[in-house]
């Protein structure tokens, strides 16, 4: 797989009273995709859809698990990717309380994942990686 990004992964763990936002660096990926746009009705939408692929392990220091599992922790050794994490272009430190922090300072390289799928089992071990789009 050739890999050409770096981006920061924010995962939230919900602990019921708050909402935490845990960043993850994730180096060696594949981002690939197109920016678009279209127009209707006088109006002028962004359509930038994009495909990451993160072999495992993705120089992450931490392990990667499913989605389902990390529902239920309350630390930051782990990540995952699930659908409504964001995504940032690139390496950010940035400690946050809501995502809009992230849009308000990077503006067109924060994305939202919207759907993910799991690409490890049926593929050789060079090739085996988790799949998310992210607009």
């Amino acid at each position: 797989m050739l890999t050409n990004a770096s981006v920061t992964v924010y995962n939230t763990i919900d602990t019921g009273k708050e909402k935490i936002y845990v960043k993850t660096h994730l180096h060696s990926i594949s981002l690939r995709g197109a920016a678009s746009s279209s127009y209707s009705n006088g109006n002028v939408s962004d359509n930038d859809s994009f495909v990451l692929r993160i072999p495992l392990p993705a120089n992450a220091g931490k392990q990667y698990i499913e989605p389902e599992s990390y529902k239920l922790l309350t630390s930051a050794e782990f990540f995952t990717v699930r659908k409504g994490d964001y995504v940032v272009r690139g390496i950010v430190d940035d400690e946050i309380k809501a995502p809009s922090e992230l849009v308000k300072r990077y503006g067109s390289n924060v994305f939202r994942v919207t759907a993910v799928s799991d690409n490890r089992s049926s593929l050789s071990p060079e090739l085996s990686h988790i799949r998310a789009v992210i607009k």
